[in-house]
């Protein structure tokens, strides 16, 4: 962790440094460490700028969005809202940071259930990202929440296609092997899974757990989500043995990454209990799903 002793003598310069660790930190899901970051780059922009200024709507959206990957909703649509209604005051209608403040909402949304109303955010801002003609990958960013979304309110052939559409994008621009392709495949492998196609939702978790082993490493959360997809794909095909091993693995990190009461580990318990329950061992499954609720 980068750490600097009085945050009052850092320079403007220093404070986008900051920024952008924070959120290189939060790609890697050590959020305590992007939290930290962020409070101290949020505090020197408002320093320096000013709160009303775009560099602090920036700030206040990076950080409502690192709340939402902490399960924290509710501060995350407060800050989210509060960065967006700034950038408004202050930006052109077509500035990045509007679009980004947009999408970052629309996930907000989604996340909070409210599907038709994030649908609506973020169809606008793949609109103006595409007018705009934005680099390749904002504009694959943008059409992956809104595929999330309309896959969050069970519109299945939309979001198919449009996850086809951006896993087709990615691999155009990062390659086979990036971690955004397992995304897009995983993505697809929980369509799948739910229309009950489950070899195909174990070839795709399987491909796309290779992906993140690889670049994450075995005890990520990335990582943990991957074998969760497998685990869930090998129970319904039977392979009882594989999927309790996998889903167990799955656990064990979600609980060493997020701590014992996040949804991720809620899901990989949920999962294991489903599993467990298919085999018969309703004594175990039934104390994991009064743990995960």
């Amino acid at each position: 962790l980068f750490v600097i002793d009085d945050s009052r003598s850092m320079t403007p310069m220093q404070a986008e440094l900051l920024h952008n660790l924070a959120s290189i930190y939060q790609r890697l899901g050590r959020h305590d460490e992007a939290d930290a970051l962020f409070a101290t780059s949020l505090e020197r922009r408002t320093e320096a700028f000013g709160r009303e200024s775009a560099q602090v709507a920036e700030s206040l959206v990076a950080i409502g969005s690192l709340r939402i990957d902490q399960a924290r909703l509710d501060d995350g649509e407060t800050l989210i809202r509060e960065g967006l209604a700034l950038a408004e005051r202050l930006l052109p209608a077509d500035h990045p940071l509007l679009v980004a403040a947009s999408l970052a909402l629309g996930r907000t949304l989604r996340e909070h259930g409210k599907y038709d109303e994030a649908i609506t955010i973020l169809s606008q801002a793949v609109e103006r990202q595409s007018a705009a003609e934005v680099a390749a990958m904002d504009l694959a960013s943008a059409i992956a929440e809104l595929a999330d979304a309309h896959y969050a309110a069970g519109h299945y052939i939309e979001s198919e296609r449009l996850y086809q559409e951006i896993l087709t994008r990615h691999r155009e621009i990062v390659g086979n092997t990036h971690p955004l392709v397992a995304s897009d495949l995983a993505s697809l492998a929980a369509i799948e899974q739910d229309l009950g196609y489950y070899d195909k939702a174990e070839a795709l978790s399987r491909e796309a757990l290779a992906i993140n082993e690889t670049y994450y490493g075995e005890a990520s959360s990335h990582t943990a989500d991957s074998l969760t997809s497998l685990g869930r794909a090998l129970t319904y095909l039977d392979k009882y043995d594989e999927a309790t091993a996998t889903l167990r693995r799955a656990l064990a990190v979600q609980e060493a990454a997020h701590g014992p009461s996040h949804p991720l580990v809620a899901e990989a318990i949920n999962e294991l209990g489903n599993n467990l329950a298919m085999q018969d061992q309703f004594d175990e499954a039934a104390q994991n799903f009064q743990r995960a609720a």
